[in-house]
């Protein structure tokens, strides 16, 4: 079944270019099936022409959300790092987290992860503070104990 999120989406993905990297998407999640218990959508991030990472918008507003997950990830493929694909990514996607009223975005990171500092700093989004994880998040299990929080005005 398509929804009106699905139909956004596809409008959206046709003009998500800045002449070099392209966003394709990947997949709409609704409530019940994301892992984040909101709407979101995955994009592939085309550089070339190839898929050289993702980057997702989660349209909510849950403590999930907004402490822990963050209403954007990303991830660029290891051989194509360096080209700042995740900060243009990023910059594509706020048309669209514009019209679902996703203003400020919440954007978190693990502590560890310079290089998705860097992106967040480039982009103009504030730190906030790190905050803890509870022991029932997903990763917590894997070891990672904080998050780093920043807001991003757009």
């Amino acid at each position: 079944m398509t929804t009106a999120n699905d139909v956004r989406a596809r409008a959206f993905a046709d003009h998500a270019t800045d002449g070099e990297v392209a966003l394709e998407l990947d997949r709409v999640y609704d409530t019940g099936n994301s892992p984040w218990g909101v709407p979101a959508y995955r994009f592939h991030i085309l550089y070339g022409g190839e898929r050289a990472g993702t980057v997702s918008l989660r349209i909510g507003r849950s403590e999930l959300v907004l402490r822990y997950a963050g209403q954007v990830g990303f991830g660029v493929d290891p051989r194509f790092r360096g080209r700042a694909l995740a900060e243009r990514a990023v910059r594509l996607i706020l048309p669209l987290a514009a019209t679902h009223g996703l203003s400020p975005l919440w954007i978190t990171c693990n502590p560890a992860n310079l290089a998705s500092r860097r992106v967040l700093e480039r982009l103009g989004a504030e730190y906030v503070e790190t905050v803890s994880l509870p022991a029932d998040y997903d990763t917590y299990a894997e070891g990672e104990r904080e998050k780093c929080r920043f807001r991003l005005e757009h």
